[in-house]
């Protein structure tokens, strides 16, 4: 066969789309589609049905001359074996981190890989000719950005999430996101998969200053405060043997509350009470 009579996909493993660059076709003409593709050709404005895998003819109707002009013939990958795709938020995605009881404006970036449901779904949704096929992928970014941006805020703002513990929940989150941006996409002939988050963040170094501040303060805190229940305890232990001494009754080191030497546990906070509370 003729090299000119044989149409095959010529482009890179990574095109979604790839357009055959003659508009004028023998009418012998064969097309190969290998597996993982699947071809349609759009002949006068309108297109035919698609060519699956393997050899096919281009016309399969005789129509009396050589050649074939105003044909378009696009090979659509259908293949998951592609390389993902980078995103990331172009606008800060806010909400109200109930946590730290103040708004944070996060960004955020990732990955996601595309796959194409229905290609002729796809090419009368994005119109795709020899001036839009490059800016395809541009296009299928803007819509991803955008509606993951939506999706991202929406599940911050339910409060579910924090700063500190969102990064353990991005599985979660970009399962949920990529369902929800797909019942959309389902529309325009392709899905995503494979929705990956590399990273949430805080856009301004005045809020992690302020998140690092919170922290400290909470540390500070909870020391103090075990430094203050150490002193209480000691000092009822203190009180205990001064009662013991002086043959007043015994109180429990954990609450002061009233105990007897016989008691194992203080009936008012059920804390176990020491030997040496009941005299040994």
């Amino acid at each position: 066969m003729k090299e000119q009579n044989l149409i095959k996909f010529l482009g890179n493993k990574d095109d979604l789309v790839w357009i055959y660059p003659e508009n004028t076709i023998n009418l012998d003409a064969k097309i190969q589609v290998d597996m993982g593709y699947q071809a349609i050709m759009v002949r006068n404005g309108e297109m035919e049905l698609p060519y699956l895998p393997g050899l096919n003819e281009v016309f399969k109707e005789k129509i009396g001359k050589k050649k074939v002009s105003d044909c378009k013939i696009y090979f659509f990958n259908k293949s998951r074996d592609v390389s993902p795709r980078q995103w990331g938020t172009r606008n800060p995605i806010k909400y109200y981190d109930n946590r730290y009881k103040m708004e944070l404006t996060m960004r955020g970036h990732g990955t996601y890989k595309i796959f194409i449901e229905n290609p002729r779904l796809f090419l009368r949704s994005f119109k795709i000719d020899e001036k839009t096929i490059n800016t395809l992928e541009a296009s299928i970014k803007e819509l991803v950005i955008e509606k993951i941006t939506a999706v991202i805020a929406k599940m911050l703002n339910k409060g579910e999430y924090d700063f500190l513990s969102i990064h353990g929940y991005y599985d979660v989150i970009t399962k949920n996101a990529q369902e929800s941006l797909n019942e959309d996409f389902d529309e325009l002939g392709f899905s995503i998969f494979d929705l990956r988050i590399a990273l949430l963040s805080p856009v301004e170094e005045e809020q992690l200053k302020a998140l690092k501040d919170l922290q400290y303060e909470k540390m500070v805190f909870e020391s103090k405060f075990d430094m203050a229940n150490k002193v209480r305890q000691a000092n009822n232990e203190d009180l205990l043997v001064q009662k013991e001494a002086s043959g007043e009754g015994l109180l429990c080191t954990n609450c002061n509350g009233k105990v007897t030497r016989e008691m194992l546990y203080c009936p008012n906070c059920g804390h176990a009470l020491k030997k040496t509370m009941v005299g040994e």
